[in-house]
């Protein structure tokens, strides 16, 4: 099989294809990155050397630049402004594996995570599997409140206070030129 992973502003999806067959072995071995993971510091020097090559190589498309500029012009205190693509500089942290196992232990809960299978298999033994392989999901108080813009839009989940106003009406209607 194969898979990956995927972080945007606001969330990060991990997903992965297997034959049929193998489902049930393989989400029995992949709950565990959520139920109780390693955090060894080898595969974090990893991990962080393959975010390092995918920011290397996505520093001349335009789509990355204009991401950067509107963190690089929304309100200083937003997180907003903060959060953008990792690099070797911004992660190597001589205390990285004690900042990772905070981060999940404050939010790879199940209350803030979405979980969908799709397989061959009836709905009710995907619902099994999942069940069954990803109870153990450790539980708490939701770290994300949902917002909803419209009675149309889709609600989003953000951290309490983490994307509060990135563009308050001080830092919109102005006109930007980048050379």
């Amino acid at each position: 099989g194969s898979g990956n992973a995927a972080t945007s502003d606001q969330s990060t999806r991990y997903y992965f294809a297997v034959s049929p067959d193998s489902l049930e072995a393989v989400l029995d071995r992949w709950s565990q990155f959520f139920i109780a993971p390693t955090l060894n510091y080898t595969s974090i020097v990893s991990s962080i050397e393959a975010v390092n090559n995918e920011f290397l190589l996505t520093l001349q498309q335009d789509s990355r630049r204009l991401s950067a500029l509107r963190h690089y012009v929304s309100a200083e205190d937003s997180a907003y402004h903060h959060f953008s693509c990792g690099n070797t500089e911004t992660l190597s942290h001589p205390d990285i594996r004690d900042r990772l196992v905070k981060f999940y232990s404050t939010y790879y809960k199940a209350p803030d995570m979405r979980l969908v299978l799709l397989g061959s298999q009836s709905l009710d033994v995907l619902q099994s599997y999942s069940e069954t392989y990803f109870n153990a999901v450790p539980t708490g108080s939701p770290t994300t409140t949902t917002t909803t813009t419209s009675t149309e839009a889709k609600p989003k989940a953000v951290p309490v206070g983490a994307w509060d106003e990135p563009f308050p009406s001080n830092l919109t209607g102005r006109w930007i030129t980048v050379q």
